[in-house]
């Protein structure tokens, strides 16, 4: 009796903390759409606070809790489909928290042999496995696309989007044709700290 009270309450805790949790940038969303399994997917909220929705395009997450990014997606997709879709959006992990290294770790740190350079970027959209990526400088667009597995069947790889945050903070957009870089017809592009890979959903007769 004692052991299914116990269950009965971590549920409840747990439904009450992703009620009331507001999200961060780092945490990742998990949809899923009971009427279109195609829609189901993990998605990482991005250091500007937005995350990457099929159909829709970017939602600010940040600072809204679930019941409210759900209401604002659910809002959004509606229209696309003959009746009202049921929609479930939940926190899937918590980004993780920066630790403070110890005066301890830090001279052993030091002592260390220097790890190899390297600068993190991001990946979303239509990806095998979107999300944030740890790559070595130097890294192209077409290198980081093959980290995470490649491009879905829905992904428009002629029009990709690269958002880099120039030194005044303020970020710009560039298209990339990934079709091209493979086929050789255009330049690679090198990707730099903090670089956004968004790769947008194709249209119907792209």
């Amino acid at each position: 009796m004692m052991k299914m009270f116990l269950v009965v309450l971590l549920a409840l805790t747990s439904v009450a903390f992703a009620q009331g949790y507001q999200v961060k940038p780092g945490d990742t969303l998990r949809l899923d759409v009971m009427e279109d399994p195609e829609m189901g997917r993990s998605v990482l909220v991005l250091p500007d606070g937005t995350v990457s929705v099929p159909l829709v395009g970017h939602v600010q997450a940040a600072g809204k809790t679930v019941p409210e990014i759900e209401g604002m997606i659910l809002s959004a997709i509606t229209p696309n489909y003959v009746k009202q879709p049921h929609l479930t959006v939940s926190v899937s992990s918590l980004a993780k928290p920066k630790r403070a290294r110890s005066a301890v770790t830090r001279r052993t740190f030091a002592r260390s042999a220097p790890a190899k350079p390297v600068i993190t970027v991001f990946a979303m959209g239509e990806l095998v496995k979107p999300g944030k990526m740890t790559v070595a400088p130097g890294t192209t667009v077409l290198q980081l696309v093959a980290e995470v597995g490649g491009f879905t069947r829905f992904a428009a790889s002629k029009r990709l989007v690269l958002r880099r945050t120039d030194r005044a903070g303020d970020v710009k957009a560039y298209r990339v044709n990934a079709k091209k870089m493979m086929t050789g017809g255009a330049k690679p592009v090198v990707l730099q700290s903090g670089d956004v890979v968004v790769v947008p959903e194709r249209k119907l007769f792209e």
